[in-house]
């Protein structure tokens, strides 16, 4: 087999672009601890600017995805104007609901209907940040589930998250997508013991306006529900 590019090969590699996630530029560590370095950007406009830095040096991260409320800002027009001044553009909204006490028994799939309401307006909110940015995509971590067979009524929890996902789904404009995540990647293909709000067998989601069919379907995902 020949090692050499051919035009065409070359051709696909100029339109390659990946979306870079903001939270990455900022300060990280393990689970334990968050180590501060100098120069770390402290807010979401100097998280661009690094971001746009390097798509600069590689030419292959044009888009940065946001995160909120990590990248909360009052005029997100603005900080859009600034990506494009920047060379970049912005791109997918993350959505968090797994950081306030509120969500410990869960969030869009809670028994109580006001905290789901709560995370509902969240979402809505996000949507709205999606409006002023121009970003066509909204994208739910969800980290939902339970600790231990038997702890929570998994239909019920199904249920209420369909419910939810619904609400959501149907502010989304026209051209907009809605991404589903789990809560952690790293069991794609194992068998853990706590159910999640996502089943194993896809993973990752994403329904589009356009056809409305799941996408990225993982071959041969086990999960025991």
């Amino acid at each position: 087999m020949s090692n050499t590019l051919t035009p065409d090969m070359l051709a696909v590699l100029e339109r390659q672009a990946i979306e870079v996630p903001s939270w990455a530029y900022g300060n990280s560590g393990t689970r334990f601890k968050v180590f501060s370095t100098p120069g770390t950007p402290r807010d979401p406009f100097e998280k661009i600017a690094d971001a746009a830095q390097v798509n600069r040096v590689t030419g292959l991260a044009p888009i940065v995805a946001l995160h909120i409320p990590w990248d909360h800002v009052d005029d997100y027009a603005a900080l859009g104007r600034f990506a494009a001044d920047q060379g970049v553009s912005l791109g997918t909204i993350n959505s968090n609901t797994f950081q306030d006490d509120d969500y410990k028994f869960g969030a869009l799939a809670h028994e109580d209907a006001a905290i789901r309401q709560k995370a509902i307006d969240h979402h809505l909110a996000c949507i709205d940040v999606m409006d002023q940015t121009g970003s066509r995509d909204l994208k739910i971590w969800l980290a939902e589930g339970s600790n231990y067979p038997g702890q929570a009524d998994m239909r019920g929890r199904q249920d209420r998250l369909h419910e939810s996902l619904q609400q959501i789904y149907a502010r989304l404009s026209g051209s907009s997508a809605l991404c589903l995540s789990t809560s952690s990647s790293n069991r794609l293909f194992t068998t853990p013991t706590c159910p999640t709000g996502v089943p194993r067998t896809c993973r990752w989601r994403r329904w589009g306006a356009r056809d409305g069919v799941p996408r990225h379907r993982p071959p041969r995902a086990r999960h025991k529900h």
